[in-house]
Parts: structure tokens; sequence; C-alpha cells
């Protein structure tokens, strides 16, 4: 019986890796990206690739990312570029992508945040990833707290919003100039 649960377990370990490794549940356009991955060497992969979070957070940060999950990290505004263009020849539809070399992110500075009650973290603090991925994790994920409860989160005392202006590269069908 415990050899069939392992082998059960076992079975359906490698059909979740091979779903990841294929993208699986992602959207078509990010597939056919990262189909592109061996030969265009500037992709990094999709934010989901380069970050771990605890057990204990993981539904917290996958809801503070949301959709973000699936941007498509690059090495450089080109690489971005030459896959929007791809996007484009192709009719393949859009994906947002975040180039290293102009995605930078600035760590929430407001006091006062760890009196809030039920206040744990900010997201970003709470993402373990590569030293070179740390600008886009605190540029996605820097704005959102993460809180044990959500009665109590009226922040009327803050000086600044808890929301950061977009500076990503979003692939358009129709416009891409300004990239």
């Amino acid at each position: 019986a415990c050899q069939a649960a392992f082998h059960r377990e076992e079975s359906r370990l490698e059909s979740l890796k091979n779903m990841t490794e294929r993208y699986d549940g992602y959207g078509n356009s990010i597939r056919k990206v990262m189909e592109k991955k061996e030969e265009e060497k500037g992709i990094h992969g999709v934010v989901a690739d380069i970050i771990k979070v605890d057990k204990a957070y993981e539904v917290a940060i996958e809801t503070a990312l949301g959709g973000n999950i699936q941007n498509i990290v690059t090495e450089n505004e080109d690489t971005a570029k030459s896959m929007i263009q791809y996007l484009k020849q192709n009719k393949l539809g859009r994906a947002t992508f975040l180039p290293l070399t102009s995605v930078k992110g600035n760590l929430l500075q407001e006091k006062g945040l760890d009196d809030c009650y039920g206040y744990i973290n900010l997201a970003s603090e709470l993402v373990e990833c590569d030293s070179k991925y740390k600008s886009v994790i605190v540029f996605k994920s820097n704005s959102f707290m993460i809180l044990s409860s959500s009665k109590t989160w009226r922040l009327p005392y803050l000086e600044t919003p808890l929301i950061i202006p977009e500076n990503i590269k979003p692939s358009a069908s129709s416009n891409v100039e300004g990239l």
C-alpha cells in the first residue's frame, strides 16, 4: 500500500513538473515566448520562475502579484522588443516584459508599518530570488503589505500611497511606439 501511494505521488509530481515546463495554465503568448527561451538567451523566465516563497506566504504572494506572475523577465530592452515583434508578426497576442536593465523598484520607506495591526512584512521582503532579480521583485510586489488579518488595515497616517507606478514594457499588437 505504501509503495503504491509513493508511486502515485511520484507520478503526480512528475506531471506537475511537466506542466510547469510547458507553462500549462499560462496565456498562449507567454507559452510561445517561453518556447523561444533556448534560442533567445536574453529571456530569463516568467516572474514565477525566478522567485521562491515560504509555503506560509504562497497564497498571499500569489494574490499580491496576480497576473504579474506571468510577466516575462528579459535581460534588456532589446530582447523585450524582439519578443514583442515576434508576437506581433505572428499575431500571438500580448505579453508584459520586464527588462532587467530598465525596471527599477524602490523599497517602500514608510515609517510605522511595523506598528500596524497584523503587519507581517512587505510582499517584496517575503520573496526570495537571485540578487539580479531583486529590482523586478521590489518593482512588482513592494506596494503590497502582507497582513495576518484583514480586519484592521486602515492606515490613515501613511504619507505615501501603497501603489507604485508601473514602468513596464507591455506588448501591443497595434502600438509599440515609445519602447
